[in-house]
Parts: C-alpha cells; structure tokens; sequence
C-alpha cells in the first residue's frame, strides 16, 4: 500500500510540474491587401479548458478571444506595412499560459482602372497602387 502511494504521489507531483501549453500562430493567408479579411488560429498542446487573446497592432478589431483551438480571429489591415498578430494562451486545466507572435505583411493592393469591351471579350487594366 505504501508503494502505492507512493507512485501516486509522483505521478501527481510529475503532472503538477508538466506544462502543456506550448502554442504556435497560423495566419492565413501570409500577406494580403488592404482591406483582406485575415484569419488567425493558434494550435499547439492546449486543452479544452482555456482560451486564447489575441493582440493585433494596426488591426480593426485589435483584440479578441478565441475559447477553444478550432476558431479563428478575423481581423482587417485600413494602411499597407508589416504587423504583429499575437496570441496569450490561459490554460485553467494545466494552470499554465504561453504567448505566440507572427507577422503579416499589408500591401496596398491592386484596384481595376477601366474595362473594356470588344467583340464579346472583356479587358481588364490593372494598376498597383
């Protein structure tokens, strides 16, 4: 029964020590244009009792939770430049919490001059902006 016991005692011990909460950010898609619509998601060892809040510079809306690894958080970029997307996991089951950054960069895109018809086909000018 000692022995026992004992194992008990360090398997507790060795799950009170063990963190799970190593998390990555995916961002999709890596670079867009003004105005895109981003999607970020973390993933990583996280259990189904926390959530992620995410921190966005530049972004419309610049911060939000996510309560499980299956949603994403949608965000906007209004201006072209390289910004920061950034996630704090809270794990309340491991009582741990690890943070992620990863960076997207914004250009100003393409927008359509004119479109011109001839013979049934359609041509298109494109110009960046």
């Amino acid at each position: 029964m000692k022995r026992i016991l004992s194992i008990l005692a360090l398997t507790a011990l060795s799950f009170i020590g063990y963190s799970q909460c190593g998390i990555s950010i995916s961002i999709a898609p890596p670079t867009a244009n003004v105005g895109d619509t981003i999607n970020a998601w973390g993933t990583g060892n996280t259990s189904n009792n926390g959530y992620f809040a995410w921190s966005v510079t530049g972004g419309t809306p610049s911060t939000g939770a996510t309560f499980d690894t299956l949603s994403s958080f949608t965000t906007q970029f209004l201006a072209p430049g390289t910004y920061s997307i950034c996630a704090v996991w809270y794990d309340s089951l491991w009582a741990c919490q690890d943070s992620a950054c990863s960076w997207i960069t914004i250009t100003s895109g393409s927008t359509i001059d004119s479109v011109s018809a001839s013979d049934g086909e359609a041509t298109t000018r494109t110009t960046r902006a």
